[in-house]
């Protein structure tokens, strides 16, 4: 009779013992789904923000770009016309629209003559062509989006 004791309390703490790893897993994977509940949550909440940013943002693009081209030009100068590239220069940043400078190499090739000396720059980007009635920004770090939405709401606070 002693034996049948001690092995139905052997086997009742073993299933206890199961019974409490399982409920601390359980626990654990309870913890670990809270978790990534709300996680997914706030992701659905700055996805919904993203979204509404991203319609303000399209709905300034559509007000303040008039059109956007690419650029690419390759061009060589010798030393006498090298003062020329600030021309052109000033050409690609001027106040009807801006210019995002993506590639710029600029070379000086030396051959073996004094009069082969030439200068050759290439510059790559887009020139973005601003709409009418768009106001020009003031300052290299001044960004268009930012002074049209300052703008924007400017106007709605009247």
């Amino acid at each position: 009779m002693r034996n049948k004791s001690f092995i139905f309390m052997s086997l009742a703490s073993l299933l206890m013992a199961a019974a409490w790893l399982f409920a601390a897993w359980a626990s654990t994977g309870m913890t670990q789904a809270k978790t990534a509940a709300l996680q997914m949550n706030q992701t659905e909440q700055d996805l919904a923000h993203f979204k509404q940013e991203l319609a303000r943002w399209e709905m300034v693009g559509v007000h303040a770009l008039g059109s956007v081209e690419p650029v690419l030009l390759d061009t060589k100068f010798v030393p006498t016309e090298l003062p020329k590239s600030a021309q052109l220069l000033a050409g690609l940043y001027a106040d009807h629209g801006y210019f995002n400078l993506r590639h710029f190499l600029f070379s000086w090739n030396t051959g073996n003559a004094e009069t082969n000396k030439v200068a050759t720059m290439i510059i790559e980007g887009e020139k973005v062509f601003l709409a009418q009635g768009v106001p020009p920004i003031v300052g290299q770090a001044a960004n268009l989006f930012d002074t049209v939405a300052s703008g924007t709401k400017k106007e709605a606070a009247r």
